[in-house]
Parts: structure tokens; sequence; C-alpha cells
């Protein structure tokens, strides 16, 4: 029985079936901060076994195919942390030569970092080295540098992503025009927001209340009447 397997081999409530899960979700970034808390605990009870990391109760208040696709990414990111790949290379050196805001390919620039920059990865069969499993890569010190998480995602939360892609393009265009999406509040409305799990460190969250933290001075500059 795969790590997938006994999360859900937890019994449903009948009655959870049958109530409207959906109603009873919290508004965005609070949800986003509750389920990736819970899918740290997952991943430190598959990566990190023993009496400091149990396995957590399972979140029964959210619809049963995020729930399938929280513990597939788990599952994969688990895997991908047990088979871990020295690259031998020092990536702040790497980045140091790298102009700025570099994009496009270069056959002839990439080759010469390489010999520049040699890897320990080890090539196939004269071919450049291969991923074929899931897999981090480290670079110095063991930092993690690169997550190799193929099937992490399931195909129904690609499917949303791709689809959400098509109501986002003309929003999209016109803020690059005007360069300040950052900052326009029209793309911000947090009833525009409702149902989205925001895991990155976006900017329209900047100050707002966390799920289990409230802005506050720092310690440093609070007086001491308070």
């Amino acid at each position: 029985m795969s790590d997938i397997d006994i999360w859900l081999s937890h019994p449903i409530p009948s009655k959870l079936l049958a109530m409207d899960i959906q109603s009873n979700l919290p508004s965005n970034y609070k949800l986003s901060e509750k389920i990736a808390e819970y899918m740290r605990r997952c991943f430190c009870f598959l990566a990190f076994p023993g009496p400091e990391s149990p396995q957590p109760v399972p979140l029964l208040d959210i619809p049963v195919d995020q729930t399938i696709a929280i513990h597939q990414m788990v599952t994969k990111l688990a895997e991908a942390y047990r088979n871990q790949i020295p690259s031998g290379i020092e990536f702040w050196r790497l980045a140091e030569d790298l102009g700025h805001k570099e994009s496009g390919a270069a056959v002839t620039q990439e080759a010469a970092f390489l010999v520049k920059h040699p890897s320990r990865i080890t090539p196939h069969a004269g071919f450049p080295p291969l991923l074929d499993r899931l897999t981090i890569i480290l670079g110095e010190g063991n930092t993690i540098v690169m997550w190799y998480l193929p099937g992490a995602m399931t195909n129904n939360a690609q499917k949303q992503m791709w689809d959400s892609l098509e109501s986002l393009s003309d929003v999209l265009d016109k803020s690059i025009v005007g360069r300040n999406w950052q900052t326009k509040p029209d793309y911000f409305k947090p009833e525009s927001l409702a149902g989205c799990l925001e895991f990155a460190p976006a900017i329209h969250q900047l100050g707002h209340s966390a799920w289990t933290d409230t802005p506050s001075v720092s310690a440093a500059l609070k007086m001491k009447s308070g």
C-alpha cells in the first residue's frame, strides 16, 4: 500500500459527503496557509519519519479532489527528497557569469558554461545528463537548487490551471502595457481571488493579517509603554 493509499483509507463521514463543502472554505490566503501547513506536516511525516513528525490528521473540510492533489504532490516531493544528486556546481559563481536578465538559448555559450562549471552528474552514453526519476539537485553546501517532480500535479489540477489562463490573458495584457500590475488595485480585489490558492508571497497579501499572525510593530521598535 502506498503513502497516498494510507491517507485515503481514512473513512469519510456520510454527513461530510452530503454537506456543501465549498460553503465552509475559508477565503483565499487563509485556506492557502491551512493547506500549506498540512502539506508541510505530511512532507515531514514521509521524509523524516519518527516521533517528532507524526502522521497529521487528514483535512476533512476541503473537497476530495483537492485532498487527492495535495497527497499526490506531497508524496512526490518526499520521493524526490530521498533521491538527492549533488551537482558539484557552485551556482552563485555561475550566476555571476550569467548576464542580467539573460534569456533564450545559445549553444556555444552554454557549452562554455559547462566547461567552466562542470557538473558531477554522469552523462548517459555521450548525451547530456538526463533526469529520469523524481530528484532534487544540490548545489554548494548541499542547498537545493532544483526539484524535478514529474507527475506531482494531478491531471485535474493541471487542467484547472490551463483553463484559468483564458480569463487572465486580457487582464495580463493590459497590466504589462502599463507596467503597473504590481500596484494597480483593480487587479487585487478580494472577490476576484475567491477560491484561489496562493502559495507565493504575493504583493497583494503584504500587510494583510495572516491566518496565524497579525501584523504589528517589530519588537525592536516597540517602546516599553507598548
